[in-house]
This record gives C-alpha cells, sequence and structure tokens, in this order.
C-alpha cells in the first residue's frame, strides 16, 4: 500500500510534465495559441515588413492639388481583419472608417499639408502611413472698381 501512495504522485508528476511538453511543442509548430505557446505582440507594426502580423497601408493622394478639395483613398490589409481606419490632415481628424477602405474628400487651404493615416487590427495591431500634399493658391482674381461721375454745373 505504501509503494502505490508514493508512485501515485511521481506518475502524476510526470504525466503533467508530458503534457506541458507535448502541448508547448505542439502549440509552436502548428500555431496554436495556448498558454505556453501564445505569441507577444508590439504596440505598433512597421509599415512594409513582411512579416505576417504586419499591417500594409496604401494610400492614394495626389502630390499636388489645383483645388482646396481633393480625393483621398486608402486600404488596408493584415494578418486579422481591419477594424479601423483614421485619416489626419494636420494632426486634426479628417475621416474614418470601420474597415479596411477608406474613401474621402478633403478640404485644405493652400500650402503644404501632411496626411497621415492609421489602421488597427483586431488583433490589436496598428501602423500608420504618411504623405504630403501641397495645395495651390487659387488663381487671383481681378478686382473690379466702379468709379461713378456725376456731372454737375
Amino acid at each position: 500500500m505504501r509503494q502505490r501512495a508514493f508512485i501515485r504522485p511521481i506518475a502524476l508528476t510526470a504525466i503533467l510534465s508530458c503534457a506541458a511538453l507535448l502541448i508547448a511543442t505542439v502549440g509552436r509548430s502548428r500555431s496554436i495559441l495556448l498558454a505556453a505557446a501564445t505569441p507577444t505582440k508590439t504596440a505598433h507594426t512597421p509599415v512594409g515588413k513582411s512579416a505576417g502580423n504586419a499591417i500594409e497601408i496604401q494610400l492614394d493622394v495626389p502630390a499636388f492639388s489645383s483645388d482646396p478639395t481633393f480625393s483621398v483613398n486608402a486600404s488596408a490589409h493584415g494578418h486579422t481583419s481591419i477594424v479601423e481606419m483614421k485619416l489626419y490632415l494636420d494632426g486634426v481628424l479628417s475621416a474614418r472608417s470601420g474597415w479596411s477602405e477608406l474613401s474621402t474628400e478633403v478640404q485644405a487651404d493652400p500650402g503644404d499639408h501632411n496626411l497621415t493615416l492609421r489602421a488597427a487590427d483586431s488583433g490589436g495591431r496598428t501602423a500608420e502611413k504618411s504623405a504630403r500634399v501641397t495645395v495651390a493658391d487659387p488663381e487671383p482674381r481681378s478686382r473690379v472698381s466702379r468709379i461713378s461721375f456725376i456731372v454737375t454745373r
């Protein structure tokens, strides 16, 4: 009886150790998210890396616009679904989308401007991409002055 009581804890420890090793090995080799093999996430994933969990952003904006209103088209994709995209004009939120595409018209004063698109996926990863846009000064309009002559005698 005493031997059986002593063997049980040793056998249980051996079984649990083997199970933990098996779970860790299977989890890493098949990318199953288990406690022993959960990958760590970084707050900001750089754009353009070839890693499987990076967010890639496509931002289409004109480099030069002769009109103060111009089109912005953007898309993003990553390892998991994109849940939010935000477009900033000179640091001020200009447009947002709850999915992987954004198409909008932006209005800006004449001069150089910075557009920044930030995307986030369902895994908590974020990325951003920026572009510069120059809006031209409108053509000066000639001013017509009206001069009235009053004839007096």
